[in-house]
């Protein structure tokens, strides 16, 4: 069996819908307007998508706890430049 550049090695196995994995200890949950980051499957951080602030702070502790250095906003939102 020879593998075929481009093919799927496991087209059933997908991440659930609304979940976004930042590396292999860190992930973001979002559901019905509201967001939980986890961290090694603890609850680093919560909070309502409208909260700037709390996401901000959620941020800081991504670095903080996990080392995150790079993080890119989730794909569809537009940040406003000051």
């Amino acid at each position: 069996m020879a593998f075929v550049q481009g093919e799927d090695l496991f087209p059933d196995a997908r991440n659930p819908e609304h979940t976004c994995v930042i590396n292999d200890r860190c992930l973001l949950k979002t559901q019905g307007g509201h967001r939980v980051v986890l961290v090694s499957g603890m609850v680093l951080a919560q909070y309502a998508l409208a909260d700037r602030m709390a996401e901000a702070h959620a941020v800081v502790g991504l670095v903080d706890a996990a080392g995150v250095s790079r993080l890119r906003p989730p794909r569809g939102r537009k940040r406003r430049r000051s």
